[in-house]
């Protein structure tokens, strides 16, 4: 990899960016990389963003970077057999990928940078550009009231679990390094891997992008890998990009040899063409100025950029949850937030949408009254509520045990039925025609009586995990307790999507069990539970004592950040 002369400042654009940027530009120009000429980093207090300096059009390419300068395993493999020799290599031979990478990014604060070249760290121009750790805000970084502020929600086990899991990574990987070399070893700190890591859960893509068939799919076997430059924009959602992988000019193979009447097709065209493949909606590939030398892959904006606009990528459709765990930051009002749940004693997990509200186009009919399902009627006509993704699953989940349930009950009040009968003195056939008259209307209510009791089990949990919610930031009686601006506004908009998701469960439970009242008087059955009777939504619940129990679940996993479809 190419070594980095001193900057030198021009007429160019970039000409106000700090050092560390002007360093990087030259960095990525010298190792085959390039930024577009009409872009600028400006300093956040976050790090930096990137904006036009001059007006972009559409289907501009802001970036390109080598294959050969991203920092994949292989990368970090060559790094340490030269810091940790033969031996330190066998003993780092069960450590996955991101301990590899993680290592490596630490070896580059560990080792002068006089050094670098010989120990193959070649990413310090790049590192150099990221934030520092004080400006990082994921809840590994968070203060200790910050974190309390978050107890009673996913994030807050998903940040315990996280933090354990990186604790472990690091206290393996110094073992090794410590045993190699302990002056090393003692720099190799948990403050320094933690800031890998995180660098590695906010910016990376799918090792699967730099494939023979590139795909944004994750695979048993992709690992997160880190590609300076494309990841330097920060996110929007739904902005429309593409991640564009091109490959050198593949020869054509020498046909066989002909005779010159067979040679004189003047039509031919032997012209190598560069292979290309777009990630994005549209599926567009757009071709370069000149044929790649080396397998590149590039960021390109679909939509035009005003100068002085900032830039943006698209992580693609993410929750807060995910949001503030793998980046530190937040979306309001997010439309993907999302909120993982299972029932007690199942392995199955449920990720449960936001409900949304529409306009019931069959109710706005001139003449049209009443209710659509689950909603009431508007000024403008009737909505409706369209379900969060999950939400059937997991109704169906706990109709399924609430029947299992019911089922066994009422086969050991059978059994129990039959053997006083029978010590009554009546005898098997008497038990059978006054089981056959009474199992039709059973059956029928039994299903009314299910549904129902699956309906106050439903909002009996979820209530229960709403009473487990923190305080709102907007509520009174929060004390902020030093908390920064930028995690109150984080916890802000996770409660609001989370409460928005539990409240829409509520409003599911109901108007199932609604329903199923409903559907019962229509065939002449009041349905009642425990001797109370539902009157419906708007009157006291009388709440089941659940026989299965909804638990938190924590929020998302460490595979493949920074790197979804960007619809």
């Amino acid at each position: 990899m190419a070594t980095l002369p001193t900057p030198v400042k021009d007429s160019s654009p970039s000409q106000s960016e700090p050092q560390n940027i002007l360093r990087f530009r030259q960095w990525l120009s010298l190792n085959g990389a390039s930024l577009n000429p009409n872009i600028q980093f400006i300093a956040t207090p976050s790090g930096f963003s990137v904006h036009a300096t001059a007006a972009l059009d559409a289907d501009t390419k802001v970036v390109e970077c080598p294959f050969g300068l991203a920092i994949t395993k292989d990368v970090a493999m060559d790094s340490l057999s030269a810091l940790l020799g033969e031996d330190g290599m066998w003993l780092c031979g069960r450590w996955s990928e991101r301990q590899l990478i993680c290592s490596y990014l630490c070896f580059h604060w560990i080792i002068e940078e006089a050094n670098h070249s010989q120990c193959s760290l070649n990413h310090l121009p790049y590192l150099n550009t990221l934030p520092s750790p004080s400006k990082l805000l994921t809840p590994l970084h968070f203060t200790e009231n910050e974190l309390e502020a978050f107890k009673g929600t996913n994030l807050y086990g998903a940040t315990l679990d996280r933090r354990r899991e990186w604790q472990e990574q690091w206290e393996v990987c110094k073992v090794v390094i410590d045993s190699v070399n302990p002056e090393l070893g003692n720099a190799f700190t948990w403050e320094k891997y933690l800031t890998a890591a995180t660098y590695v859960s906010s910016r990376s893509f799918p090792s699967t992008l730099l494939s023979p068939e590139p795909t944004l799919q994750i695979t048993r076997d992709s690992y997160p890998v880190l590609l300076p430059g494309i990841d330097a924009l920060n996110h929007l959602r739904g902005q429309p990009v593409s991640w564009v992988v091109s490959y050198p000019p593949t020869p054509e193979p020498t046909p066989p040899s002909q005779s010159d009447e067979d040679n004189d097709d003047s039509d031919s065209d032997s012209t190598p063409t560069p292979t290309q493949t777009s990630f994005s909606p549209s599926q567009i590939a757009f071709p370069s100025s000149s044929p790649p030398t080396t397998p590149t892959i590039s960021l390109v904006i679909h939509t035009p950029t005003p100068s002085g606009s900032e830039l943006f990528n698209n992580y693609g459709p993410k929750p807060n949850a995910e949001l503030i765990l793998g980046y530190g930051f937040s979306v309001e009002g997010n439309a993907d937030d999302t909120i993982v749940l299972r029932i007690g004693g199942s392995e199955k997990r449920w990720e449960v949408g936001r409900a949304r509200k529409v306009a019931d186009v069959d109710e706005k009919a001139e003449g049209a009254e009443g209710k659509s399902q689950g909603e009431g009627e508007g000024e403008e006509g009737s909505v409706k509520t369209i379900w969060g993704t999950g939400v059937e699953g997991l109704w169906e989940e706990i109709v399924g045990a609430v029947v299992g349930s019911s089922r066994k009950s009422k086969a050991k009040a059978k059994a129990k039925a039959r053997k006083q009968h029978r010590e009554e003195g009546g005898g098997l056939h008497a038990v059978q025609e006054h089981e056959e008259e009474e199992i039709n209307a059973e059956e029928e209510e039994l299903s009314f009586e299910d549904e129902f009791e699956a309906a106050e089990l439903l909002r009996g949990m979820v209530q229960m995990l709403i009473d487990r919610l923190p305080i709102d930031p907007g509520d009174e009686g929060f004390e902020s307790d030093g908390m920064r601006e930028e995690v109150v506004k984080m916890l802000t908009d996770y409660l609001e999507g989370q409460t928005d998701i539990l409240d829409s469960l509520l409003e599911f439970a109901d108007d199932r069990a609604q329903e199923a009242i409903d559907n019962a008087r229509e065939r002449g059955i009041e349905l009642c539970l425990e001797g109370e009777e539902y009157e419906g939504a708007e009157d006291e619940h009388h709440t089941a004592e659940p026989e299965a129990e909804v638990e938190i679940d924590k929020a998302g996993d460490d595979e493949g950040e920074g790197s979804t479809d960007t619809s």
